[in-house]
């Protein structure tokens, strides 16, 4: 949802959110300095660590989650 342009110029858009995003795509790998937020699916939370950690970067990420007993581990 989102991804409008304000004012039309090229540079800005309101708050997206992306879904269905992969680990191979450029939103991913890459920062975006404006209100966007990607979606990724996980299974583990390994799997969770090893994105996190997989980065050139020190990108900001957020884990939401439904199992309290995954919240409750240390990053």
């Amino acid at each position: 949802c989102g991804s409008e342009r304000v004012d039309n110029k090229d540079y800005f858009i309101k708050a997206t959110i992306f879904s269905d995003v992969k680990d191979d795509m450029q939103i991913t790998r890459e920062e975006i300095f404006s209100p966007v937020m990607s979606v990724l699916k996980y299974d583990s939370y390994e799997e969770v660590i090893k994105r996190a950690n997989d980065t050139t970067f020190g990108l900001g990420a957020e884990v939401i989650t439904r199992d309290s007993k995954f919240e409750r581990n240390d990053y």
